[in-house]
């Protein structure tokens, strides 16, 4: 299946970056992180059914900016949390989508993404969350 692909390429670039973002290498970890929120992206809309893409993107988008936040790019970050955000209303909005895929971006809208702009540029949070922790917790945010 088309989307096997995407999801096994979004589990391998998620863990690599995962591990660049915990050794520190954020400049790697942003790079990966992007790679990711591409593959992401690409399963939202193919694997509505059977996986939470929409929590999976937004998720991976998080970690991206994150990252860019550590690396002093407070802008960015913000300009990635806000892509993600018009991604998924574009993705909600779209009647030719099925109605799960676009619920489940308002839902994600609704929770993981009502901070401000301006958390981005937030200080660090000692207690920050790797995106795949988020989504083993399952519906807890």
């Amino acid at each position: 299946m088309f989307g096997d692909t995407h999801l096994l390429r979004w589990k391998a670039a998620t863990r690599a970056a995962q591990h660049a973002y915990d050794s520190g290498d954020f400049p790697a970890a942003a790079r990966l992180f992007q790679d990711a929120a591409e593959e992401a992206e690409q399963l939202l809309l193919q694997r509505c059914e059977d996986l939470p893409t929409p929590r999976m993107y937004v998720a991976t988008c998080q970690s991206l900016a994150e990252s860019y936040r550590r690396l002093g790019y407070p802008e960015l970050a913000r300009t990635i949390l806000q892509s993600a955000r018009q991604r998924l209303l574009r993705t909600a909005a779209d009647d030719c989508l099925p109605a799960t895929l676009r619920q489940r971006c308002l839902e994600e809208l609704r929770h993981a993404l009502a901070t401000s702009p301006s958390a981005a540029e937030a200080a660090p949070q000692p207690s920050f969350t790797p995106c795949w922790a988020r989504l083993c917790a399952g519906s807890s945010r």
